[in-house]
């Protein structure tokens, strides 16, 4: 149970989720469940349907067969993607290469209507040294920390990410798992698709996804 609940308590589940590419079979039989202040982490070989999956949830597919619903506090469960609720950190990020750090920044603190400070949130991530360069001059784990940060930006109760850590090193892969455990501590949760081994000290749970026509 988090300590200081300031996020509305999401509950999400999936029934019996599919998904095919075009006519192949990628995933079937998806059950999961995801409360308030916990973080599911979802495996799978490539080509399994891990990043679908994310998508599906985050609400961008609806090339789908199943249900998904998600409850707000005490109110009767919605079927549906929990749109208004979910931050997304995937492989393409909506950050423009011309800007600087702060000025991308900037720009999704007013996209998202958000109060939370640009330059707290840079220091969070460890660009406090590189805020006026460019995101085109970034390292690969700079660029990562970059989307971090407007990940953070949005004060999102549910975070849904894709391989957050890749390009990162241990460091940074550190960073990831404090920000888990501060959001997690706070009321949020988090579904992770990751290559890398992430151990958030935070309530977690696992799922495997096989393909269909895998025996």
């Amino acid at each position: 149970m988090p300590n200081n609940n300031s996020f509305p308590p999401y509950c999400i589940s999936t029934d019996n989720l599919e998904f095919s590419r075009g006519s192949v079979p990628v995933f079937s039989g998806v059950n999961l469940s995801l409360s308030f202040g916990e973080v599911l982490m979802i495996r799978g070989g490539n080509g399994s349907g891990k990043t679908s999956l994310l998508r599906i949830l985050a609400g961008f597919s609806s090339f789908y067969s199943g249900k998904i619903r998600y409850k707000l506090a005490d109110n009767p469960w919605i079927n549906g993607p929990a749109h208004g609720a979910i931050g997304w950190m995937g492989h393409k990020n909506g950050l423009s290469l011309e800007l600087t750090v702060e000025e991308n920044l900037v720009f999704w603190q007013k996209i998202f209507k958000s109060h939370v400070q640009v330059s707290q949130t840079i220091d969070r991530v460890g660009l406090s040294d590189f805020k006026n360069q460019t995101a085109r001059s970034l390292s690969a784990g700079q660029f990562r920390r970059l989307n971090l940060a407007k990940l953070l930006l949005g004060n999102w109760p549910v975070w849904i990410l894709d391989e957050p850590s890749a390009n990162l090193d241990r460091k940074g892969r550190q960073l990831i798992e404090g920000l888990l455990v501060e959001h997690t501590k706070n009321g949020g949760s988090a579904i992770i698709a990751s290559h890398e081994p992430l151990h958030p000290e935070a309530p977690t749970s696992f799922i495997q996804l096989y393909q269909s026509n895998t025996p």
